[in-house]
């Protein structure tokens, strides 16, 4: 998304139009009314310019309104250097109605550049929106496609942005030294505010060390992007960057672009995890894969972890998904490192076969974790790779009941016609929280009307991927072809993307149903502080402010406090078990429950659901003591 003269853009006018055309059939009305008490999202990144190696790039977003109250949303341009500053565009967008806007920039503005879109609403929405180089064949090739590589982009709200004195953290930069192999990678931060604001964004290398340190300041608000080749001269093949904001608000990602498609990686520049002391921390990369595809691609996953405390970190990973036993592995990353874990399921699992799943990451402390999912692509007017990156998601940021519906949109249609070309196809990826999850999907037109609905049930800690024609089966296919789906978790907790493939390009990109979830910050503890015995007085639990002490003879386990409670409350958490008789054997292990603020029924169970020992009930400030002598050793 270099910033030089772009060429004309009448080249992708035809799929423009025809997305702006279902803005209209969809009465979606352009009005001048402003936002009242608006909600703000920021989508850094949207482009309209030629890139690096011939690279053109677009930005489409997708704007829904899935609710009974129509919806004013504002789109401002905060503007990248040699971007002019356009007045905003406020739409008028009809209960149940979806907004798609093709080249953001060039339709809605008639503008060559870049920026950072700001979308405010008076209520909420969904929001989704993808960058991507459209690759156009030569004309002797009239039956090539056009090839769209591309990422989708992050959509953040404002209340994510980074304040002075904060960092934010990607662990995904790669930088080659030929300009035709390869990738490069490109740095951007925003500055919404008025008076704009000041980062430094420093470059860490895989080893660890310091190569540099680049200062972005603009007195306005802007949005600035620089290449690595400011950072360093040298070949950079797995690095991280750190941006710290000293003045004013922030967001920052890093953009990887491969030298031969243009196909980006994106990856905001986000906060640490919060880990606390002595509580393992659980995360899930959805959908990695080592699997042919369609049109010769063979898809696999690569994995990279950041070390971005100053110790460090131990880390178990679990292959979830498959079939039989759940496979783990251990490993360290040193203080400041950066491990690349390429051909993922093959390294960390010993896989040889086609496979594809989720990885739960256990972690004794904060990392950064990302992955990417690819394939060579190799094309008389294009070599290279095409793929979609996966940002590791907490388990407690899974969505639940409490979080009510979230959507997915611009994700194309669950079924072809046989007179009509679908414009994707679309697999959705969920995984499941250590209480199961029970999903509902309706599929709805871009005018609102519902079209079907599904419902899947997944067991604790499970994994599926759901092809949308299948989950649909035997719904009537769209008059528009174009589809949203509607997501609630009734019950337990569940993380939901979809990974779409443009039925005119060979690359695939990632959407998270949207809202995203955000682990509550409750008043107090879901579990009361204090010391819950058993009712035979021989076993109990020990609870503070973070974590549950499980405290039985010859056994324990330490777990994280549940981040709420569901409306019955009930609770399940992941954390460390031992059992002390003859060789000490430790293992993962999910501490399911209930309470009624008196007293906890909880049950230890192993990670594919297995009862470990008998469940227990625990009364709030009752004696307990553990039979004295030592641990028996069985053979």
């Amino acid at each position: 998304m270099d910033p030089n003269p772009p060429p004309s853009t009448a080249d992708f006018g035809k799929q423009s139009r025809r997305r702006l055309t279902l803005v209209l059939t969809a009465a979606l009305l352009l009005g001048g009314a402003q936002c009242v008490e608006a909600l703000s999202w920021f989508i850094p990144g949207v482009a309209n310019t030629q890139g690096a190696n011939g690279a053109y790039y677009v930005s489409d977003i997708t704007v829904v309104n899935a609710g009974t109250a129509e919806r004013i949303v504002t789109l401002s341009l905060i503007p990248g250097p040699g971007t002019i500053s356009p007045p905003p565009a406020t739409y008028t967008i009809l209960p149940g109605r979806t907004l798609p806007l093709g080249n953001i920039l060039g339709n809605v503005w008639s503008l060559n550049g870049t920026g950072a879109l700001r979308v405010s609403a008076d209520g909420p929405v969904a929001i989704f929106a993808r960058t991507f180089n459209l690759i156009i064949p030569p004309t002797f090739l009239p039956e090539a496609p056009n090839e769209k590589f591309g990422e989708a982009l992050r959509v953040l709200e404002e209340s994510s942005l980074l304040s002075a004195g904060e960092e934010g953290h990607s662990g995904w930069v790669t930088q080659s030294t030929d300009a035709g192999k390869g990738d490069r990678t490109n740095v951007a931060v925003v500055f919404p505010d008025e008076a704009g604001g000041t980062a430094t964004a420093t470059l860490v290398r895989e080893d660890g060390k310091v190569l540099s340190s680049v200062s972005y300041d603009s007195l306005r608000a802007a949005f600035l992007q620089k290449n690595l080749s400011a950072f360093t001269s040298e070949e950079v093949s797995a690095g991280r960057v750190v941006v710290r904001v000293t003045r004013g608000r922030a967001c920052a990602y890093t953009a990887t672009a491969d030298n031969g498609t243009g196909d980006l990686t994106i990856f905001p520049a986000g906060r640490p995890p919060a880990v606390a002391a002595g509580v393992p921390f659980f995360s899930v990369s959805s959908g990695v894969a080592q699997v042919p595809g369609r049109e010769g691609a063979f898809w696999e996953t690569e994995a990279r972890l950041a070390n971005i405390s100053g110790q460090g970190v131990a880390v178990t990973a679990y292959l979830l998904g498959g079939p039989g036993p759940i496979p783990r592995r251990d490993f360290f990353v040193p203080s400041g490192a950066t491990v690349v874990i390429r051909s993922l399921l093959t390294s960390l699992f010993n896989l040889s076969g086609s496979a594809v799943g989720a990885v739960l990451w256990e972690t004794s402390g904060p990392l950064w974790i990302g992955a990417r999912t690819s394939s060579k692509f190799d094309a008389f007017f294009a070599k290279g790779t095409s793929g979609l990156e996966s940002a590791a998601v907490p388990i407690d940021s899974f969505l639940t009941p409490a979080d009510g519906p979230a959507d997915l949109a611009d994700i194309g249609s669950f079924r072809t016609p046989p007179d009509q070309i679908v414009p994707a196809r679309t697999n959705l990826f969920v995984a499941a929280g250590p209480a199961g999850a029970i999903c509902a999907f309706e599929a709805h037109e871009y005018d609102g009307r519902l079209l079907g609905s599904s419902r899947i049930s997944l067991p604790a800690l499970g994994w599926g991927e759901f092809n949308l024609a299948s989950l649909f089966a035997g719904v009537p296919a769209p008059l528009n072809d174009l589809v949203r789906v509607r997501v609630s978790v009734e019950s337990g907790s569940a993380n939901v993307q979809a990974a779409v493939k443009d039925s005119d390009s060979h690359d695939p990109f990632l959407y998270e149903a949207f809202p995203l979830a955000r682990a509550p910050q409750p008043p107090s503890p879901p579990l009361p502080p204090g010391v819950w015995g058993a009712s035979d007085g021989m076993e109990g639990l020990k609870v503070d402010a973070t974590k549950i002490i499980v405290d039985r003879r010859c056994q324990s386990g330490t777990f994280p406090q549940p981040p709420r409670l569901d409306a019955l409350g009930r609770f399940a958490v992941i954390g460390d078990y031992a059992v002390n008789i003859g060789p000490v054997q430790g293992f993962t292990a999910i501490f399911s429950g209930a309470t009624d603020g008196q007293t906890v029924t909880a049950s230890i169970l192993q990670l594919d659901g297995t009862p470990f020992g008998m469940p227990a009930t625990y009364v709030l400030g009752n004696f307990y003591k553990i039979a004295p002598g030592p641990c028996p050793i069985e053979y």
